[in-house]
């Protein structure tokens, strides 16, 4: 199997296992939230609380993936993928600013305009900043 392929793959599998993740925590801040006992007032609450629940968690395990003696996260390593700064593993530090940029930054962007849209005001604008 060709390279560009074998990675497609590799991102499919890392991504079910980042949505595992994101359902166990919904099974559990759904049932907090809806009861009363998650109180948010405002989207910046929100998008703090994503953050370091689903998006921090995630950033970090795929550092430590990458960092680690076969550096690889799990879809990688299914397709015997690794991750290399030049002939050498990253160490953890630069495994977590790839990651950082690669998943964290998007994702936070994509977060904060998808909560900015959803809370635009009663006359259907959004913000000019999303």
């Amino acid at each position: 199997m060709k390279l560009p392929v074998r990675r497609i793959i590799a991102w499919c599998i890392d991504w079910v296992c980042i949505l595992g993740w994101v359902a166990v925590t919904a099974a559990v801040g759904i049932p907090l939230y809806a009861n009363g006992l998650i109180h948010l007032n405002d989207t910046a609450q929100e998008n703090i609380v994503g953050a370091a629940v689903i998006v921090v968690p995630i950033v970090v395990a795929a550092a430590v993936c990458e960092s680690r003696s076969k550096p690889s996260t799990p879809g990688k390593r299914m397709m015997h993928l690794q991750v290399r700064t030049g002939s050498a593993r990253p160490n953890f530090l630069r495994a977590l600013a790839r990651n950082s940029l690669k998943l964290g930054v998007p994702w936070l962007i994509g977060h904060t305009a998808v909560y900015a849209i959803s809370s635009a005001t009663a006359d259907g604008t959004t913000p000019a900043a999303v």
